[in-house]
């Protein structure tokens, strides 16, 4: 946390802070002093201003062990920005007169129906799926291991998708935001329905070629072509996860090629026309106070700004730009930690750019992190308090009694009290040091600790909140010779 502080009051202090254009070498040093300190592999970005890439760059390594340099044409997996593709090509078919927009998503459907006994279904239309309004349930995927076979979309809808629940009606269809990437796995059927084609040749034909997204893919794209590596929080190479989803989680691409998707959302290209690019940029449910969400796209700051952000395993991205497309930035990583680097250079652009319409925001963000720091450390500094309380009170009370401290006997409350803080303790360490508190607070199989999200105040008061436990624990396990409980 000292270093982003740090890092904020050099961009203050900085004489560029004044200039209204940011330069390719200030934004270079930015990075490179970052990723080191926030364990990220690689960075890859595409800079707009006034309708045209600027600046591309790649930052930092695409296979942190080997060493191999990330360049402006490696491939990222894109995460949940596929999504934001993905509703070009289904708003591709409603201009072609092939699907309408407030249709039942089931008129189109034949190879799988999406089916409710507490809700209508024919509610739940277009739409609503592509503005996650629709009260799907399924708000991520996990991935398959690369050596696992994929499920068809059929059997992904009905569950078989590593940790994901069947596709279901679970809120009421048209009142509120509810995230589905389960609904745009929905929208992949439907375009293969409708189109005839396999989702990935539809998608290049219709979409991604029109676009001169050239580089960018849905077709499954194996490590060792030039697809990225993905690596953990702390620079460990993991496997390349792929998806079935392949609408909501499955383009490969590269920063160039979201800023060209960018570019296209603000101007004149062969794919859709005015007014329906206007309609996606429109809110049709509110997310939160500054956000609502369009058709496919974030609609943030009052319509000021519009975008998508991704998250796979080892994977983060994020698309942001003005509805003019005077302004615009494209960024991609293949690191777990790579968001933490991502939320950073978006402020830094927006202000060095002169912006500012992430200004509230950013410092929301520099406000949340730091009071979260402040909090851990406040732990801390109190559960170190009060675990040498808690030892010198043992001491005081057993420390001179040579020979007299020995395990219990069997007593029922001995036994149960030593039992329930055990029960505590395993339950805390299962919860924070392993897998299953993330996949408890996701809802899937996500593969990391909660630990690795937690800023270093926060880890260092859960360890101490797991030495206090099992100082607990260890208290339960005395008793001195008069029957006494520790």
């Amino acid at each position: 946390m000292k270093s982003i502080t740090l890092s904020l009051l050099f961009l203050i202090v900085s004489p560029g802070f004044l200039r209204a254009e940011i330069s390719d070498a200030e934004l270079g040093k930015f990075i490179q002093d970052q990723l080191g300190h926030k364990e990220v592999a690689s960075i890859s970005l595409a800079v707009i201003k006034d309708r045209m890439i600027t600046h591309k760059a790649a930052y930092g390594y695409s296979a942190y062990e080997a060493r191999l340099n990330a360049t402006a044409d490696t491939l990222y997996q894109a995460g949940s920005v596929s999504k934001a593709v993905t509703a070009w090509g289904v708003m591709h078919l409603v201009e072609e007169g092939k699907i309408e927009l407030d249709a039942p998503i089931n008129r189109y459907l034949n190879r799988w129906i999406l089916t409710s006994d507490v809700y209508d279904v024919n509610r739940v239309t277009v739409r609503g799926v592509l503005s996650h309004s629709a009260g799907l349930s399924t708000p991520a995927y996990a991935g398959f291991p690369p050596e696992t076979e994929l499920p068809t979309i059929e059997q992904s809808l009905d569950g078989d998708a590593n940790g994901s629940a069947p596709l279901s009606v679970v809120y009421p269809p048209g009142q509120a935001f509810h995230y589905s990437g389960g609904g745009y796995t929905l929208l992949q059927l439907l375009i293969e329905e409708v189109s005839g084609d396999s989702f990935p040749a539809y998608m290049e034909k219709a979409v991604l070629q029109p676009l001169g997204m050239t580089q960018s893919s849905y077709y499954e794209i194996k490590p060792q072509d030039t697809l990225a590596i993905p690596h953990d929080f702390h620079l460990r190479q993991i496997p390349t996860y792929h998806f079935r989803a392949l609408a909501a989680a499955g383009l490969q691409t590269t920063a160039s090629d979201l800023a060209r998707f960018l570019i296209a959302n603000s101007g004149d290209n062969p794919v859709l026309s005015a007014p329906t690019r206007a309609l996606m940029k429109s809110v049709v449910v509110p997310v939160s106070a500054d956000t609502g969400m369009g058709l496919g796209l974030f609609i943030e700051q009052g319509g000021q700004l519009y975008g998508h952000e991704g998250s796979n395993r080892g994977w983060k991205s994020k698309i942001l730009a003005t509805p003019d497309g005077k302004f615009g930035l494209a960024v991609l990583s293949n690191s777990e930690s790579g968001d933490r680097l991502i939320d950073e250079l978006f402020c830094h652009w927006n202000q060095f750019a002169g912006i500012g319409f992430l200004d509230q925001q950013c410092a929301r963000q520099l406000a949340e992190k730091q009071g979260l720091a402040n909090i851990g450390w406040v732990l801390s500094v109190f559960l170190i308090l009060l675990i040498f309380y808690l030892l010198s009170v043992f001491w005081q009370k057993y420390g001179q009694l040579d020979g007299n401290i020995r395990l219990p006997g069997p007593g029922l409350l001995r036994l149960t009290l030593f039992g329930i803080s055990l029960l505590i303790l395993m339950g805390y360490i299962l919860f924070v040091y392993t897998s299953f508190g993330v996949g408890v607070v996701a809802g899937i199989p996500w593969g990391f600790k909660l630990l690795d999200f937690m800023p270093a105040s926060l880890k260092l008061a859960a360890y101490l909140v797991a030495m206090l436990m099992v100082a607990v624990c260890g208290l339960q396990c005395v008793r001195t010779r008069d029957g006494n409980l520790g």
